[in-house]
């Protein structure tokens, strides 16, 4: 049994509404109900076993070109990776530290990119409306400005961007943290409402696009 009552984690007093359907969709269900929206990936866990069946999914309805895999463990992203280099992925934790590093010591100029995604969490503007709000200490506070100073900053994303590389934040259910992503230069979001994002980029079309990316997305994970 499903419980009808189920807060979403990152929107604050937000509920599931009841509804008669409580069916949970199949990854090949979104696949063949949305054939044209792009889909971000995120496989939690599974191994090799689960990288292949997704990968034969995305081969089998010709998504190659319009999904982004990959996950925050090395070992998930190397498994996608070396199953297709045809379908991007996006950075690593580890990655990420790295890029950062590289870039902050003059490094990355020097540097091959295989990623094809920046994505990061913005920290300071989903914490306040989730369940991790009363667990941050002054300390990680700190160090979440410091974490958003050096790789949600304006000179790394726009370098990253004329590499080809967008960047793209994480999870942003509300229109001031849109502005702020989009003003920083990111160029797409990952929300739990995309039906109120495509509004908001509606009403602001100085962000429908940066430099070419299409910015529209929506949080998918296996």
């Amino acid at each position: 049994r499903i419980n009808q009552h189920l807060h979403i984690t990152f929107a604050n007093e937000a509920l599931r509404k009841e509804c008669e359907d409580n069916r949970i969709p199949l990854f090949e269900d979104l696949l063949k109900e949305f054939p044209q929206v792009g889909l971000n990936l995120d496989l939690k866990s599974g191994g090799p076993e689960l990288v292949e069946k997704v990968h034969e999914l995305i081969s089998k309805y010709k998504r190659k070109s319009k999904t982004v895999w990959g996950g925050m463990s090395s070992t998930t992203l190397e498994l996608c990776y070396n199953r297709d280099h045809s379908i991007p992925i996006y950075f690593s934790t580890k990655r990420v530290v790295v890029t950062v590093l590289s870039f902050w010591t003059g490094l990355l100029a020097f540097m091959p990119i295989r990623e094809s995604y920046f994505e990061l969490p913005y920290f300071s503007h989903f914490v306040h409306l989730s369940s991790f709000e009363n667990r941050l200490s002054p300390r990680l506070r700190f160090i979440t400005s410091v974490y958003e100073g050096l790789a949600l900053n304006r000179f790394l994303i726009h370098y990253l961007q004329r590499r080809g590389i967008p960047t793209w934040a994480f999870v942003l259910n509300t229109e001031e943290s849109w502005h702020a992503a989009f003003s920083k230069g990111c160029a797409g979001v990952h929300t739990d409402f995309p039906s109120k994002l495509r509004v908001f980029l509606d009403e602001n079309p100085q962000y429908v696009f940066n430099e070419g990316v299409s910015l529209l997305s929506i949080r998918d994970e296996l």
